[in-house]
């Protein structure tokens, strides 16, 4: 009589660990799921301030741009239409 106590006891606990290690699996998993949502975020985040740096940086002094894209014209030739092979690199600045 007391070795089945026993052993229901032990299957019981047996039982509670077992659950308890698949909950702590799956909210190791969910928070792995979360980490990874939010670093993709973070990713998006920086090229979105990235883009607007660029921007505010080409608002902020366009003669500066305009002046090393002059300097890379300078070394650039432009396109030749008789010649396709020759200069086929074509430059276009927006202002």
């Amino acid at each position: 009589m007391l070795t089945s106590f026993r052993t229901c006891v032990f299957v019981v606990l047996l039982a509670a660990m077992a659950l308890g290690v698949v909950a702590m699996r799956r909210a190791q998993a969910s928070t792995a799921m979360r980490i990874l949502s939010l670093e993709t975020r973070w990713v998006s985040l920086r090229r979105e301030l990235w883009q607007v740096q660029t921007r505010v940086a080409r608002l902020k002094s366009p003669d500066r741009v305009y002046h090393r894209v002059g300097w890379f014209q300078q070394t650039l030739l432009p396109p030749d239409e008789n010649n396709p092979g020759h200069g086929a690199m074509r430059v276009v600045l927006n202002p």
